[in-house]
């Protein structure tokens, strides 16, 4: 029994969920929702995660972030291999969100302005501090 739950991914979705806990997240363990693709299935998310921060609280104004997890416990190695970024400011334009607005006014300007440009996600956004990134992976298996 020890060995089947060592092997599983259920300890490592216990230790994610207890970091991203600790840095403020509601988390779901194990959530269900319906499968896109076949919407008389369900499909379970090993961690869930959303964290929303206050951006205007006189006008009830916040920003959410969701994140979902999938553990896997794998005994294999794997690689990373990470590529130097030229210019890793350049990728504010390739951070992925979604939601709504698409589009908001800054205060400043009046100007629609997608939200990675409001929020100022170049300076802090993982996409566009980060010096190296890992750009493909490749599993091993062990051979005797």
């Amino acid at each position: 029994m020890q060995a089947a739950i060592e092997a599983s991914g259920y300890l490592l979705e216990g230790r994610i969920a207890h970091v991203m806990s600790e840095r403020g997240f509601f988390v779901e363990m194990n959530p269900f929702t319906h499968d896109p693709a076949d919407p008389s299935k369900a499909m379970e998310v090993d961690v869930a995660g959303r964290y929303f921060e206050w951006v205007n609280q006189d006008n009830k104004d916040t920003v959410t972030a969701s994140v979902l997890v999938e553990c896997k416990n794998n005994s294999q190695p794997f690689a990373f291999f990470v590529q130097r970024q030229q210019v890793a400011e350049l990728n504010d334009n390739r951070i992925h969100y979604g939601g709504y607005p698409s589009f908001s006014l800054n205060q400043q300007t009046g100007v629609p302005e997608p939200p990675h440009k409001l929020l100022e996600m170049k300076d802090w956004h993982h996409y566009c501090r980060a010096i190296e990134v890992a750009t493909q992976f490749c599993g091993f298996k062990w051979t005797k």
